[in-house]
């Protein structure tokens, strides 16, 4: 069993959500998303899975499997670099166009390098049009 965290809770990390609930090796997911107004409309008693809701990142106690960077491009380089600071990954995957800055580029790509995590960048739809 496994513990998921997802970043960002906009269109992008509810389709997450989504297929985590499905997977039957997901113990906890945890969605980490600063307006509470994205999560409102969840009902999360017909979920089969336990989901801790945060608003900001900080340290959680388990050991994280999977974590899934959905924020915009914009806040991607900060919320990694703090939730790194915080938190062991063994995979991050990253939703969309990374950063805006070629050094955040180098700088997380050393960071994951000595953190020894393994990412992945999900850009399906910038590739199909």
């Amino acid at each position: 069993m496994v513990n998921i965290v997802i970043i960002g809770f906009g269109n992008i990390g509810k389709r997450h959500l989504e297929a985590c609930i499905k997977n039957k090796s997901v113990k906890r997911i945890y969605i980490i998303e600063k307006y509470i107004s994205q999560i409102k409309n969840i009902n999360f008693n017909k979920i089969n899975k336990e989901i801790l809701v945060l608003n900001k990142i900080q340290k959680l106690d388990d050991s994280i499997y999977l974590t899934i960077i959905a924020t915009d491009s914009l806040n991607r380089y900060t919320t990694t670099i703090n939730f790194l600071r915080a938190n062991h990954s063994k995979y991050i995957l990253f939703e969309k166009f990374l950063f805006n800055n070629l050094n955040h580029y180098n700088y997380i790509n050393s960071l994951l390098k000595n953190k020894k995590i393994k990412a992945n960048v999900n850009c399906n739809r910038r590739i199909s049009q």
